[in-house]
């Protein structure tokens, strides 16, 4: 689970990074976060970037499975 935040730090060189999860996700983003700042450091062999969780904004939750299914007309 961390490469993919380990490559966004990479890719993005910026000092600060915020992350946006859906509010159920926040306890294993947080896990992702805190070992991407590991691989990054052994990876490059510099401090990651500062990187937060956004905790009041959150991405909508994990919809019913019934997005894009078309309504009965009848």
């Amino acid at each position: 689970m961390c490469c993919c935040p380990m490559q966004a730090y990479a890719k993005l060189s910026e000092p600060t990074v915020i992350v946006k999860v859906r509010e159920e996700d926040q306890g294993l983003a947080k896990e992702a976060i805190e070992a991407a700042k590991s691989k990054f450091k052994d990876a490059f062999g510099k401090d990651a970037p500062s990187a937060s969780l956004d905790t009041k904004n959150f991405l909508p939750p994990a919809g019913d499975g019934k997005e894009g299914e078309e309504e009965n007309s009848w």
